[in-house]
This record gives structure tokens, sequence and C-alpha cells, in this order.
């Protein structure tokens, strides 16, 4: 392989290199309720807390008509309204997933001020934060997303800023880019290594 060649062939890898994989979750391939979330979890690995989060079909709402129908996600009927978090994990098989992005459509009602804030390191390291709805407004279908450009965000938390806001909110289409997989780039870092060094032993020759 001369060194036009290989420069060529690792131009194509990286064309090929494994990006940021967005996946969106509609609420929409579940039945209502909050045991449909627990098909993300082990299908995804986003794992909505099933104490905090239900889904519902919004269709009929005089409020936060759904981005996409029928279903939206709402505050579970038996979390308390006092409640003033609510979780979501990014878990893959060994230990974490990372995120570049998580970001969801969200309604409010009118002076419902609630804050979303990505988190790494086991809910210890505040990444990015963005607001969502207020106390002068109301929001429908309005998309809201926390980001990372190094791709730290693990977990999720909606943190009510006015009093029962959790109650007076629906989110739809979640929206998550994820990091690459480790084991996705070592198998390139390989392919990549072995060129180099088919070329440079023909070279030799």
């Amino acid at each position: 392989m001369t060194l036009r060649q290989l420069t060529f062939t690792l131009i194509l890898l990286a064309a090929f290199m494994p990006q940021a994989s967005a996946l969106v979750l509609t609420f929409d391939d579940i039945p209502e309720g909050s045991s449909g979330l627990q098909y993300y979890a082990s299908t995804y690995s986003v794992s909505f807390a099933y104490h905090d989060f239900t889904v519902v079909d919004h269709t009929s709402s005089l409020w936060g008509p759904p981005h996409s129908s029928p279903n939206v996600l709402v505050k579970k009927p038996d979390l308390p309204d006092t409640a003033t978090e609510m979780y979501i994990y990014l878990k893959g098989g060994a230990g974490q997933q990372r995120a570049y992005s998580f970001g969801m459509h969200f309604s409010t009602e009118y002076g419902a001020a609630l804050e979303m804030i990505g988190y790494s390191n086991r809910y210890i390291d505040i990444v990015a934060s963005a607001l969502i709805g207020g106390t002068d407004q109301a929001w429908n279908n309005v998309y809201a997303e926390v980001s990372s450009a190094s791709g730290e965000i693990t977990g999720i938390i909606l943190r009510a800023l006015t009093p029962s806001a959790l109650a007076h909110f629906c989110a739809d289409d979640a929206t998550i880019e994820f990091v690459p997989e480790p084991s996705s780039l070592a198998a390139l870092g390989f392919a990549i290594a072995g060129l180099a060094m088919a070329a440079a032993r023909r070279k030799r020759r």
C-alpha cells in the first residue's frame, strides 16, 4: 500500500468513524403508565425514575398538546406535589453512559418554572442547566436542552423552582446525543494501526 493509498484509506475510515448517536424517545411506542418506561431502561439504558415519572395520553388535555401524539411524560400522581426533584439516569452495561446533550419539548401551565440540570459523576458535578417555563408565562412545546462539548452528562434532574411546578409540566420527544462507546473507537484504532503496519512492511520490501 502506497502512502497515497494509506492516506486515502485513513480519510475514508475517519468519515465512517463512530459519531455521537442521537436517540429520540417519543413515549408513543410504550403504553400509558410508568411500567412502560422500563422498556427504555432495558433497551436504551435510559432510566426515568419509576417513582417519579409516568406516561399519559395528552391529546385531550386543556394544556400541553403532545409534540408527537399521543403520549407525553409527566409526574407520577403518587409523587407528592411537595416533591422538588425528578431523576433521569443514563446507565450503560459497564456503568454509566455519557452524553453530549439531552433535550425535550416542554409544556408548562402558566406560572410553573423548573430547571433542567445535566450532571456528571453520579450527580455530584453540575455540567449545564436550562430554565423551563416561568412565573409570568406558559410554555407550549418549547425545546430545552443541556449540553456538554466534552460529553460529560450522565444524568438529568428536573428541579421545581416554583411550588408544585412538577405537577404542572409535561415533556415529549426526548433527544439524547450519546458519546460513542469506547469499544467502537478502539476497533477503529486497531484498524488504522493495522493499515499503517501493513504499509510500513510493504515499504521495507
